[in-house]
Order: structure tokens, then sequence, then C-alpha cells
């Protein structure tokens, strides 16, 4: 017998909830290079996320193997960020915690440090735009726009984007047959279950829930083309045949 086939499509809404998801390293690159006896600007390369994180703090801990590590910026606005471990200057490990929350989230919305920096940018920008030449005025827009994109961003992601690797002096990986290796570990404080901050970190490391992630990063040293010699004397010091305060101390570089 002949038939008719029927067919009838029908869709099942579904719903994706994260529970406890793992925090996350995005790097844009695993390898990177710089000269001897220079800097190298991380900026966007190493940035963290997680999904159910919230407006949690995170613990993130950072170790070079030879080099060192600076952070450029240590953003203060909302008070949720901090150094632990380290001084933010020429580490070789740095830890320090901070949020994943961004702008949008409502506590950063309606804090009042981001209310107070936000209007003092437009006011700022509203004063100058009516007092100044045209050429100061695009000076100073540059320059708040960028304070306010580094609003934008979560606090921890923002030191991270003013972070720089330094090498030892005139050490490069050429001569020494190695790269430097730095070693990255995030850990979510089990943010997903409590959503807290100031937090003990130690205790929420430790936590059942806690959930922790590690990466790594190689630099490759390399050595310059042509680079001027350098001297370094420890200390110099020039006296007066008398005892007074014209004794003065000399630092050549």
């Amino acid at each position: 017998m002949g038939g008719v086939t029927k067919c009838r499509n029908a869709q099942l809404p579904m719903v994706i909830t994260p529970v406890n998801d793992p925090p996350a390293f995005r790097l844009r690159r695993r390898h990177l290079s710089v000269e001897v006896n220079s800097i190298l600007q991380f900026k966007d390369n190493i940035q963290i996320s997680d999904v159910d994180a919230g407006n949690s703090q995170m613990f993130l801990e950072l170790r070079c193997e030879i080099g060192t590590l600076s952070l450029l910026e240590q953003p203060q606005y909302l008070n949720t960020f901090a150094v632990l471990n380290g001084t933010g200057e020429a580490d070789d490990t740095l830890s320090m915690i901070g949020t994943l929350s961004g702008l949008w989230s409502p506590s950063l919305l309606q804090s009042i440090p981001f209310t107070v920096a936000l209007t003092n940018i437009m006011i700022k920008m509203m004063f100058f735009r009516t007092n100044h030449p045209p050429s100061l005025s695009l000076s100073l827009s540059l320059s708040l726009s960028l304070s306010l994109h580094l609003l934008l961003q979560t606090d921890i992601n923002m030191a991270l984007h003013a972070m720089i690797y330094t090498p030892p002096m005139n050490w490069n990986s050429q001569q020494t047959g190695e790269s430097d290796v730095i070693h990255l570990y995030v850990n979510d404080m089990a943010s997903a279950y409590y959503g807290l901050t100031n937090i003990n970190y130690t205790i929420g490391m430790r936590d059942v829930y806690a959930l922790g992630v590690q990466e790594m990063i190689y630099t490759v040293v390399l050595r310059s083309q042509n680079h001027k010699p350098s001297v370094k004397i420890p200390g110099l010091y020039a006296y007066t045949d008398c005892e007074s305060a014209l004794s003065q101390s000399l630092d050549y570089r």
C-alpha cells in the first residue's frame, strides 16, 4: 500500500548552566621573545576567565625561573585587588588576588569608587574641550580614554595587561642554551559556591570545591646584534679634606 510520509519538527529548549567550572587562561602565544637587556610587555597576551566566578576574587601566582616580573599598574578602584607575595617590582615570584567581574557587574556599576572615577573622567573631558586648544583636548581625550579603558577591564586582567618581564642583565638564551619559563597558576577559591571577596585566600584555596589551573609560557631572550657595553660601579665615594656636609656619593652609569 502506498502512503504519504508525514514529518513533524519540534524544538526543545535547553539551558546550560555552569556548575563549578574551573578558571581558564587565554594565552595568545605560549612562546615569546625579547632582546637581551630589554623588557617584554605582556599587554593582552595573558588573560584569565571563569564562567561562574561572578565578582568573586581569584588567586593568581606567577613564577619566573630566571627573569623577573613587574606590575606597572595595580588597580585599586574597588579595593578587590592586592599583591600578596612580592612587591610588584622585579619579583621572580608574584602572587595576587583580584576579581573577574568587569565593568558590567552590578557591584561595579553601583559602587561609589567607580561612580566617582567615571564622573571625574567626564568632567575633565568637558572642561578641556571648552577651555583648551583642539590639540591639547585631543591629547587629554586620548589619555582619559585610556583611563576609561582600564576601568572597563577586570582588575586582575588589568594588572596582567600592565605587567612586564625583564631578563637578567646581559643574559640571553643563545649563550646559555635555554629559555626562561614563566609558570602560571590560578585558583577560583570555590567562588562558584561562595561568591565572596576579601576572604582568607589560604582557606579558599584549600576548600573542597576550589579549582586550580596551571600553564607555562616560554620566553626566549635573543642576543642583540649590536649593543653598547655598560659599566656598573656599585659604590664610588669622594671625600673632602674635612668632615663636612660637602661629602657626596658619585654614581656613574
